[in-house]
């Protein structure tokens, strides 16, 4: 049975939000550890070799990719304190529909590098949020025809 009611859809997508956030902030806790001559190689390039890049910054991938991985935490988290104000604020409202729409929208065009780029742990956890703000968008339609 699917619930009807958008705010629930939201305050789930918030979470969810939230816990993708909490696992991808795990990524922090241990480095991964070479398992055979060939990644020893790789990860002392990816952490040794560094790479002028414009305006004269010198980085290795490894800082460019623990960069990446702290924005998307930092994403999530963020996204899911939004969320969760926006709970509390939330009314049938034309405008409230908008700011709906843009979330599940947003976590559309999320979804598809993530699809296109990542492994089975984010693709599961970012299309469940997905999910639950594009099920907020079309049960909040409903709330507002009748």
């Amino acid at each position: 049975m699917l619930i009807k009611n958008y705010l629930f859809w939201f305050k789930i997508g918030t979470w969810m939000c939230l816990i993708t956030g909490l696992i991808h902030s795990l990524n922090f806790i241990n480095k991964p550890q070479p398992q055979n001559e060939v990644e020893k190689q790789l990860f002392d390039l990816l952490e040794n070799y560094r790479v002028i890049l414009p305006g004269g910054f010198n980085r290795s991938t490894y800082e460019l990719m623990l960069f990446f991985n702290l924005n998307m935490t930092f994403f999530l988290v963020s996204w899911s304190i939004i969320g969760m104000i926006l709970v509390y604020s939330l009314m049938p409202t034309k405008k409230d529909r908008q700011i709906v729409g843009v979330s599940a929208a947003i976590w559309t065009a999320y979804l598809i590098p993530t699809y296109l780029l990542t492994f089975l742990i984010p693709l599961v956890l970012i299309a469940m949020t997905w999910l639950c703000f594009v099920l907020s968008w079309i049960t909040f339609k409903k709330v507002g025809e009748h």
